[in-house]
């Protein structure tokens, strides 16, 4: 995981861990398990997004649970809106870090993506970050949206904005049936991958 992790295209990627207690991973029932979460005395409470919790086993398969940035920015009231460019961004690295670690254990191996987004009812989709021309009010009727696609490890390091694409426009598209760009997903890859940490 630490080789996988090697390549950072966000502050704060996916299966962090950090080198202190009560943080740093811990084995728990045969599983590495890390919560990001835990209060620590005299510091800051942390963001949604960054109380991340994943388990790991030593077969490859991971669980990561994280919260919404947008819960946690101070621009916005929490529970009330997801980024337009956000889940591009959050499971386009998560997808790039999983490659990267199945290689580990064999030379092409097939990696099984799945994504469940919970308490999305009455969201609305927003341009937080500015940059793009967004019109209309999208808002989320359904309180959750699972999705899950299978993919060569080398076909997500090769296509990533068309897999991602098609793993993610079922979400966008509960948002009052945007319709999810292929442009807007492939230019945020590019600039994704431009970014290193």
């Amino acid at each position: 995981m630490d080789t996988a992790g090697t390549i950072r295209h966000t502050g704060w990627r996916p299966f962090v861990t950090l080198g202190r207690a009560p943080f740093e991973p811990i084995v728990v029932d045969g599983l590495i398990e890390t919560w990001l979460g835990h209060p620590e005395e005299g510091a800051y409470a942390r963001t949604p997004g960054h109380c991340d919790f994943w388990r790991a086993d030593l077969d490859g398969r991971l669980f990561l649970l994280r919260g919404y940035d947008e819960d946690g920015n101070g621009r916005v009231e929490p529970g009330t809106c997801i980024g337009l460019t956000l889940p591009i961004w959050r499971v386009g690295e998560a997808m790039l870090y999983v490659a990267r670690l199945a290689k580990l254990f064999a030379d092409d191996p097939s990696v099984f993506v799945g994504c469940r987004y919970t308490g999305l009812q009455n969201r609305v989709l927003s341009n937080l970050g500015g940059g793009r021309y967004f019109l209309g009010h999208h808002v989320c009727s359904e309180q959750e949206v699972s999705i899950e696609t299978q993919a060569l490890a080398s076909e997500i390091d090769n296509n990533l904005a068309e897999i991602l694409h098609s793993l993610l426009a079922p979400l966008y598209e509960r948002f009052s049936f945007f319709e999810l760009p292929m442009t807007m997903v492939a230019s945020e890859i590019e600039s994704m991958r431009r970014t290193r940490f």
